[in-house]
C-alpha cells in the first residue's frame, strides 16, 4: 500500500511543481527596475498585491548568517542557498527563487552557516563589524542580543510591511515587546517549521486495537487530554518475554525527550506567560493550569506508558519504527529521515490534544532549542536596503520554498494522503511563542519541559513560587530595557 501511496504522491508532487515553475518564471520576466525607487510602482501577484517599489540594487549580496548542525540535519538552515538546482522539490524552490530575486531586483543571496551563530556574531557586534545582514539564530539564544541593543527594532525599518501574509501576524504580536519587535519568523524561515512540535500515529495498530481513525475524534471535537489518557494505557504491554518494561515493549506514547510534555501541555492552553498589549505577563499557576498538567501527567508520569528516550537510553524514532507505539510526539523533521525510511506500517498526522473540546484551537509550540527565529543585526550599514531585502525574500518564498516544504514535501510526498494533510495543517496553524519560554526567565521554561516530567509528578505549583519573583524582576528588566534602546 505504501509504494503506491507514495509513486502516487510523486507525481501530483511533479503536477503541483510545475505551476509553481512557470509562475516563477513569470516573475522572473518581468526583470529588475529602475536604478532610483518609484513608489508609485509596484510589483504584482495574481493574489497579493508588494508594497515593495521596483529596484535595482546593482548585484548587492544580502548576506544571512545560518546554522550548520554538523551530524544533525534537521538542525541545519536549509532555506536559505543553493548553488544550483539540486533535483529535490525544496532544494530547486530555493533556487527559483534566488534566481527570481536576483533578477527581480539584482541582488544575491548568500550563506554562511556555523555551529553557533550567535558565539559567532559575538565579537562582531562589539567591534561594531558589518559582515552579515540577517541572522538566525536559537530562539534560546536571540533574548540577550536583542536586550543588549544588538539587533533591529523591525517596527521602525523602512520596507517592512508586516501586513503582506507572508509575515504571521499572531506570531509578531506574540514577540512584540513594548512596540518593539527585534526578531520573529516568517514565510522565509522553513527550519522553524520542520521542528515546531507535532504528532503521528500508528494507523495500522490503531486499527488492529478497534480505535479506528483517531482522526475522528478530532472531527468530534472529543480529542482531548481525558481521550488519550484513555487510549494509551492500553498499549502498555509486555512483548519481549523479559521481565520488567523496556524499550522492546509496547508504549502508548514515543517521544523526542521530556520536553514533548511541555507540548502537550502547550496544546492543551498551559503558557509561562502571555503577552497583554506588548507587555509579558506571567501567568499564574491556576486551577485550569495545574489541572492540564495533572492531566498530561496521568499519562506522562508513567515509564511504561510514555517512552522518554533519556530514561530509557534508545532511540525514539526507532521505538516508534517498530511498530509497538501508537503516538509518536517529535517534529516534522523526521517525516523523511525517520517515518519514510523506517516504518513499514501506515501511520497519520494528528495534532496534539486539547484541554477540553470548548477550546477553541488545536494548539502546539516551537522546539526553544532548536528552531529558528532571525534578527537584523545593528551593525549593518544600510538598515533600509536589508530590510528591503528582507520583504523581498519573505514575500517571494510563500510561493516557492514555503509552498515546496509545507505542500508538496511535507503534505504530498512525506504523509499518507489529505486527511493527514489536513491533520498537519491543524497543527501547524496555531503555534505558542511564550516569550518567558524563550528566554527562561527565572528557570520557569525548564520547570515544565525538564523539572515535571523527570520528578514524575505535579510540583509545578511549588517550583513556580520560588521562581517567580525572579523571572519577574527578569521581564521587568527586559522592558525597561526595550524602552531605553533607540
Amino acid at each position: 500500500m505504501k509504494k503506491t501511496i507514495k509513486l502516487l504522491s510523486l507525481v501530483l508532487a511533479i503536477m503541483m511543481l510545475l505551476p509553481l515553475v512557470i509562475a516563477c518564471n513569470k516573475g522572473n520576466e518581468s526583470g529588475g527596475g529602475a536604478a532610483t525607487s518609484d513608489p508609485g510602482t509596484v510589483n504584482t501577484d495574481p493574489t497579493v498585491v508588494s508594497k515593495l517599489p521596483s529596484m535595482d540594487w546593482g548585484g548587492e549580496t544580502f548576506d544571512i548568517l545560518g546554522r550548520d548542525g554538523g551530524n544533525y540535519v534537521m538542525f541545519h538552515n536549509f532555506e536559505i542557498w543553493r548553488e544550483s538546482m539540486d533535483g529535490t522539490v525544496v532544494g530547486d524552490a530555493v533556487y527559483t527563487r534566488n534566481e527570481t530575486l536576483k533578477k527581480k531586483y539584482n541582488f544575491e543571496v548568500t550563506e554562511e552557516l556555523v555551529s553557533n551563530t550567535a558565539t559567532e556574531v559575538l565579537t562582531l557586534y562589539d567591534a561594531q563589524d558589518d559582515v552579515y545582514d540577517l541572522v538566525i539564530y536559537q530562539p534560546q539564544k536571540v533574548q540577550a542580543h536583542a536586550s543588549s541593543g544588538y539587533l533591529l527594532d523591525l517596527n521602525s525599518l523602512e520596507y517592512i510591511d508586516f501586513e503582506h501574509p507572508s509575515w504571521n501576524a499572531h506570531t509578531n504580536e506574540q514577540l512584540t515587546i513594548a512596540d518593539r519587535l527585534f526578531y520573529t519568523s516568517s514565510d522565509f524561515l522553513l527550519q522553524d517549521k520542520s521542528r515546531t512540535f507535532c504528532m503521528f500515529y500508528n494507523r495500522e495498530l490503531a486499527r488492529a486495537n478497534g480505535l479506528g481513525y483517531l482522526e475522528d475524534h478530532v472531527k468530534d471535537n472529543t480529542w482531548t487530554l481525558e481521550t488519550v489518557n484513555n487510549i494509551v494505557h492500553q498499549f502498555s504491554v509486555e512483548l519481549d518475554g523479559v521481565s520488567g518494561h523496556g524499550p522492546d515493549d509496547g508504549f502508548g506514547i514515543a517521544t523526542t525527550g521530556s520536553s514533548s510534555f511541555a507540548a502537550f501541555c502547550y496544546g492543551a492552553g498551559f503558557r509561562l506567560s502571555e503577552n497583554i498589549d506588548g507587555y509579558p505577563s506571567l501567568v499564574e499557576p491556576d486551577t485550569k493550569i495545574l489541572d492540564i498538567i495533572d492531566q498530561a501527567g496521568k499519562f506522562a508520569f508513567d515509564n511504561k506508558v510514555w517512552l522518554d528516550p533519556g530514561y530509557y537510553k534508545v532511540s525514539d524514532s526507532t521505538v516508534f519504527s517498530n511498530g509497538n507505539t501508537l503516538l509518536y510526539s517529535v517534529f516534522p523533521s523526521v517525516l523523511e529521515s525517520a517515518l519514510n525510511e523506517k516504518c513499514t506500517f501506515e501511520f497519520g498526522s494528528i495534532p496534539y490534544p486539547k484541554y477540553e473540546p470548548s477550546q477553541e484551537r488545536y494548539l502546539t509550540q516551537i522546539n526553544i532549542e532548536n528552531g529558528s527565529l532571525f534578527a537584523i543585526p545593528y551593525t549593518v550599514a544600510d538598515p533600509d536596503m536589508v530590510a528591503f531585502f528582507l520583504q523581498a525574500i519573505t514575500e517571494e518564498s510563500t510561493d516557492t520554498t514555503y509552498t515546496a516544504f509545507i505542500d508538496t514535501k511535507c503534505k504530498i510526498q512525506d504523509v499518507y494522503d489529505e486527511l493527514s494533510a489536513e491533520m498537519l495543517d491543524l497543527t501547524l496553524q496555531n503555534v505558542a511563542y511564550d516569550i518567558i519560554a524563550i528566554c527562561n526567565y527565572g528557570g520557569l521554561w525548564g520547570v515544565i519541559a525538564n523539572n515535571v516530567p523527570e520528578f514524575n509528578t505535579n510540583v509545578y505549583k511549588r517550583l513556580w513560587d520560588g521562581k517567580q519573583n525572579i523571572a519577574q524582576d527578569a521581564i521587568d528588566t527586559m522592558v525597561e530595557m526595550y524602552k531605553e534602546l533607540e
